[in-house]
C-alpha cells in the first residue's frame, strides 16, 4: 500500500515515538514542502525517516501546484497539503495522511 504524507502526522508520530508504525506502508511519498517542514527544520530526525526505508522524497513543480489550485479552486491550503494532493493525483495514490480537515 502506498500513500502520500503531510508533515503533521510525521511530526506527531515522532513526538510520541511511534514513527515506526509507518513502516506498515510499502511506500510513503513526501513532497519537498513536507520534507523541508519536517526533516530540514529538525522536527523529524532524518535518521528516523531513513530508518523506515520506505520514504521517497518527490518534487512537485511549481507550475503543477498553480494548475492544481486553479482547477480545484483550493486557496486556503498550505504548500505542504497542496503538494501532497498534487502528488496523490499525479501518482494515482489514493491515501493521503494528514491531520488537517480538507
Amino acid at each position: 500500500m502506498k500513500m502520500v504524507a503531510d508533515s503533521g502526522p510525521l511530526i506527531h508520530f515522532t513526538e510520541i515515538k511511534a514513527l515506526r508504525l509507518l513502516s506498515f506502508f510499502e511506500l510513503i511519498y513526501l513532497p519537498d514542502a513536507v520534507w523541508n517542514e519536517t526533516v530540514r527544520r529538525g522536527s523529524v530526525p532524518s535518521r528516523e525517516i531513513l530508518r523506515l526505508g520506505n520514504i521517497q522524497n518527490r518534487m512537485v513543480a511549481p507550475d503543477d501546484v498553480t494548475t492544481f489550485l486553479k482547477i480545484y479552486g483550493l486557496r486556503k491550503l498550505h504548500l505542504g497539503e497542496t503538494e501532497c494532493l498534487c502528488l496523490c493525483k499525479q501518482l494515482k495514490v489514493p491515501i493521503f495522511l494528514t491531520d488537517q480537515m480538507i
